[in-house]
């Protein structure tokens, strides 16, 4: 192979890595586009209300909570135990 054809298959090889690498940057951005347009309709949240209901049950969970909180946890000691050193062969 003589250095000039040697030249233009490299020449060739770039050119189609150049197109490759074009078309799948083109592609990413097509779909990271058509990904963004689809999910601007998702979010919404459904307007909150609150009821007399809804207002005695949050200061009864809220009265709950504070009486939990008042309440003095149990803590159990753990004291480990003296055992053998495992011993190992160093092979199977």
């Amino acid at each position: 192979m003589t250095p000039q054809r040697r030249d233009r298959n490299l020449g060739r090889v770039r050119r189609m890595t150049s197109v490759i690498a074009g078309m799948s940057l083109a592609a990413t951005g097509l779909f990271a586009g058509l990904a963004a347009s689809k999910a601007k309709g998702t979010a919404s949240a459904p307007a909150a209300t609150t009821t007399a209901a809804a207002r005695t049950t949050t200061q009864q969970q809220t009265t709950t909570a504070e009486q939990q909180q008042q309440q003095v946890p149990s803590v159990a000691v753990v004291t480990p135990s003296q055992q053998a050193p495992v011993a190992s062969s160093g092979g199977s």
